[in-house]
């Protein structure tokens, strides 16, 4: 077999990659957009995050063997490739913000401090926790697995999980999912210390 073949089978299958990803993410999208609560729609969110690391490899192998392709095999020099994933980017974001298109876009929440505007002077705030933020026809809902008052939290207790959370990261087994828990909890707890220590 020789190396324009191999270039071949190589994109073929890099485009039944981002193809089978695609219809896994679709499908996750659709399971989220009916999800009720953040129990319903975490499993569709850890499997969508999961599939949507395939995009990259993907993308980038049709990217980088197409250009072989062209320019490699072809002699034909093309550096347009980049405008298609600008456009592709500011398009999906444009069409979503304005309801065009009716698919959520989904944004991972990291644990911070959640304000709700409920007028200029009333605000309430939480500490809050992991989450999704789902934007789909100019609306948002933002899904948290905790959110706290912070006059609800008391900081020995915080820093005692936080204490606890380390050691556990410290002693789990390296790349193991009790260790990724672990190092989640970190990043909470921290969370909470900063919102407790803002709002004193």
């Amino acid at each position: 077999m020789d190396t324009y073949h191999v270039v071949l089978y190589i994109h073929l299958l890099a485009l039944f990659i981002g193809i089978g990803a695609a219809s896994v993410l679709l499908a996750c999208l659709l399971q989220l957009r009916r999800a009720q609560t953040l129990a319903e729609a975490g499993p569709w969110g850890m499997v969508a995050g999961k599939v949507s690391r395939l995009f990259p490899i993907a993308i980038l192998g049709l990217f980088a063997l197409s250009l072989d392709l062209i320019l490699g095999y072809a002699g034909i020099v093309s550096l347009g490739h980049a405008a298609f994933f600008g456009f592709g980017a500011y398009a999906a974001g444009i069409l979503a913000k304005y309801g065009i298109i009716k698919e959520p876009v989904l944004a991972l929440l990291e644990p911070t401090e959640l304000r709700l505007y409920r007028s200029e002077s009333d605000i309430v705030r939480f500490a809050q926790a992991e989450g999704y933020l789902q934007f789909a026809e100019n609306r948002a809902l933002v899904l948290v697995e905790e959110a706290v008052p912070p006059d609800k939290l008391n900081r020995s207790d915080v820093e005692s999980r936080l204490r606890e959370a380390q050691q556990g990261a410290e002693q789990a087994e390296d790349g193991s999912e009790e260790q990724k828990r672990y190092e989640r909890n970190v990043k909470r707890y921290e969370a909470f210390l900063e919102v407790v220590g803002s709002s004193s």
